[in-house]
């Protein structure tokens, strides 16, 4: 999605540079890419000898407030208090918060890891990982300002979105034929709708998927990038695993639901469950089919956000379809 301007903007090139050369005077800048941060590897000044170790330079978009950086900050280092290997939001002059330009960075360590190939055989592990890292989180207690760019939304948000993407799309014929199937697509997802207060919450990553997930050294499990972590119910990591994750088998659009093996799917919650600790309740195996739709419908229906509304939505029609299939046969997932 190429979005507008405004607070998903980023501070320019020679800003961030400029910040970095601050931190590490004469050192390495490596660009790590990202998807709504910027991320650059920080590393000594060549020849150095000091033992001084890599650093990420993490740049936020603008819409990132400071109060949810700290907030997200204390969740990282209570995890890391815990003993697990999460980056430790590390001081820079004084100040784990950073200013870059408009926008708001932060530093931490480097933390070297094996990321896993996206296949059926690695899931397993993943749901694993995303257990044990919910059994740490149901700990800490906290309340964090929600994300401004979630890759989620309930049925209400949803719904108002359709109504700014039918007005962004003009006289598109196509595009408004598909803004009609989602509004129905969201009318039946309203409908399994399970209300949030009826689910366990606690707080969750957000974005569990094999690139924020990894292996150390060791066979140490080694978690990244908490930019989407939030106070919602716990199935949320789950239903977001599987809709941009398992089901797009970590490639841009989603697989055709023939492609899933689903005798296997059951198996992925079951190891989510016996990390955890928990066997999720018969709410929240309700749940867990409209929470995967909301979090696949996100990019469809927020096509009013992309500099071209219409083209958006017929690039992730394959989400529509998915979606429909899986409303269709709720028990592929709830069991």
């Amino acid at each position: 999605m190429t979005v507008r301007e405004g607070g998903f903007a980023m501070p320019g090139d020679s800003d961030v540079q400029r910040l970095a050369a601050k931190i590490v005077p004469g050192g390495s800048v490596i660009e790590l890419g990202g998807f709504t941060s910027r991320n650059l590897r920080l590393g000594p000044v060549d020849g150095a000898t000091d033992g001084t170790e890599d650093l990420v330079l993490r740049i936020h978009p603008k819409y990132v407030s400071r109060r949810r950086l700290v907030a997200v900050q204390e969740v990282r280092r209570q995890l890391a208090d815990m003993g697990l290997a999460v980056p430790r939001p590390l001081p820079h002059a004084g100040s784990a918060a950073l200013r870059c330009a408009f926008s708001w960075a932060e530093l931490e360590p480097y933390m070297p890891y094996e990321e896993l190939k996206p296949t059926w055989d690695s899931y397993p592990w993943m749901f694993q990982a995303m257990g044990q890292l919910q059994r740490a989180l149901v700990n800490i207690d906290a309340v964090i300002p929600r994300p401004v760019l979630p890759f989620f939304a309930a049925p209400s948000t949803l719904q108002r979105w359709l109504t700014l993407t039918r007005t962004a799309v003009g006289v598109d014929s196509q595009a408004i034929g598909l803004v009609d199937t989602l509004h129905d697509l969201i009318k039946t997802m309203r409908r399994q709708w399970v209300p949030t207060a009826e689910l366990p919450g606690q707080i969750v990553h957000g974005d569990i998927n094999l690139e924020n997930v990894g292996r150390a050294q060791g066979e140490e499990t080694v978690y990244l990038d908490f930019a989407c972590a939030a106070n919602r119910p716990r199935i949320h990591d789950l239903a977001f695993s599987f809709g941009q994750t398992v089901f797009t088998h970590a490639e841009e659009l989603p697989v055709e639901p023939s492609a899933v093996p689903w005798e296997r799917v059951a198996g992925f919650v079951e190891e989510y469950e016996n990390a955890a600790g928990w066997k999720l309740t018969a709410q929240e195996g309700q749940a867990l089919t409209p929470y995967t739709v909301a979090v696949m419908l996100f990019f469809p229906a927020g096509a009013w956000l992309d500099k071209d509304p219409a083209e958006w939505l017929r690039r992730t029609q394959p989400f529509q379809q998915f979606s429909e299939w899986l409303l269709a046969h709720p028990e592929a997932l709830s069991g």
